[in-house]
């Protein structure tokens, strides 16, 4: 675990919005040739919200999107260094996954403003 994710369990475990599980949880699908993890899952009321570290600035978020395609979540969280954001995104059908397209809110939010969380998903 890199420091950045560090920071983000030590935090989301420490605070435990009200409205969020305290339970710290991951996922990942091992495949043959390629794996994904999306770093955290939260649950935020009835919702699995996935939740993505990156240390800089840049970083793909091809496991994120895998996960996106599996389980179809209505949102989810970057925490990395830049300004924060929210973005509508429309992901084209994946290889060997469902043949729809699939969209969903990403929330981008620099790392420092983890302990504002519970508060930015209601």
């Amino acid at each position: 675990m890199d420091p950045s994710e560090q920071f983000i369990a030590q935090h989301l475990h420490i605070l435990e919005p009200a409205n969020m599980s305290s339970q710290m949880t991951y996922w990942l699908r091992e495949g043959r040739s390629n794996n994904a993890e999306v770093d955290f899952l939260v649950q935020v009321g009835g919702d699995i919200v996935p939740v993505e570290v990156k240390a800089g600035k840049s970083g793909t978020l091809k496991s994120l999107h895998e996960f996106v395609r599996a389980r179809d979540p209505e949102r989810a969280i970057r925490f990395d260094m830049n300004l924060p954001s929210r973005q509508a995104i429309e992901l084209a059908p994946g290889n060997g996954s469902s043949s729809e397209s699939v969209s969903f809110e990403l929330l981008s939010l620099p790392l420092y403003l983890v302990e504002q969380l519970g508060r930015l998903l209601q």
